[in-house]
């Protein structure tokens, strides 16, 4: 027992890379190390994505046996924990993917509590898009169509909420480099969204004629 103690004690006071350097050897210690470090950050990322604990304890599940198995194709070029909350977004999007009734339910104020913000005169309203289903499917077309640096961008910060730092994490981007990016998707979107009104709503159309 002690010197189990003494060796957790040792795993513990290492830096990521000699853990996962140890795991790529099979060392099953170091990787329940990391397990331990990150569990609780996995979980947390995964709710923020999928609003469920019960699918955040899934994805996280998923993750680790993910990491586990493919701990060799993990090369060092970034930190672990980038590659590790890389893995565990792409596997919460999958879930939700997954899960069709989330997402068709999931409220446009995700969209519009965002900084996503299209100017609308005061005579415009939702239902001249035709209905709420399709204004959200005008913004969630236009995000599609963005160029892929943005739509990451705007997909991490705007559509999952996540902050700066937890962007970060996943990208390996700096805070400001970040900040500048999500600024231009903004601005690109908005421009690309009020053409697609412009489109679907024939006085959108007229206002814009009038005030251009």
């Amino acid at each position: 027992m002690v010197l189990k103690g003494s060796i957790k004690k040792e795993l513990s006071k290492l830096k990521d890379q000699d853990l996962v350097k140890r795991a790529q050897k099979h060392d099953k210690d170091c990787f329940i190390e990391l397990f331990k470090r990150y569990e609780g950050k996995v979980k947390q990322l995964a709710f923020r994505i999928t609003k469920s604990i019960e699918d955040a304890q899934d994805v996280c599940q998923e993750v680790f046996t993910t990491v586990y198995l493919k701990i060799n194709d993990f090369k060092g070029k970034s930190a672990f924990s980038s590659w590790l909350y890389r893995i565990a977004f792409n596997a919460a999007l999958m879930k939700l993917r997954k899960d069709k009734d989330k997402r068709l339910n999931s409220p446009i104020d995700e969209v519009e509590q965002s900084k996503i913000q299209v100017e609308q005169p005061c005579e415009f309203r939702t239902e001249d898009c035709h209905d709420y289903t399709e204004l959200r499917e005008i913004v969630l077309s236009a995000i599609e169509k963005l160029p892929p640096q943005y739509k990451q961008i705007i997909s991490l910060g705007d559509l999952q909420n996540l902050t700066h730092d937890e962007i970060a994490v996943i990208t390996g981007l700096s805070i400001s480099a970040i900040k500048s990016r999500l600024h231009r998707a903004r601005i690109l979107l908005k421009k690309r969204v009020k053409l697609a009104l412009m489109e679907a709503s024939p006085k959108l159309a007229v206002y814009e004629q009038i005030h251009c």
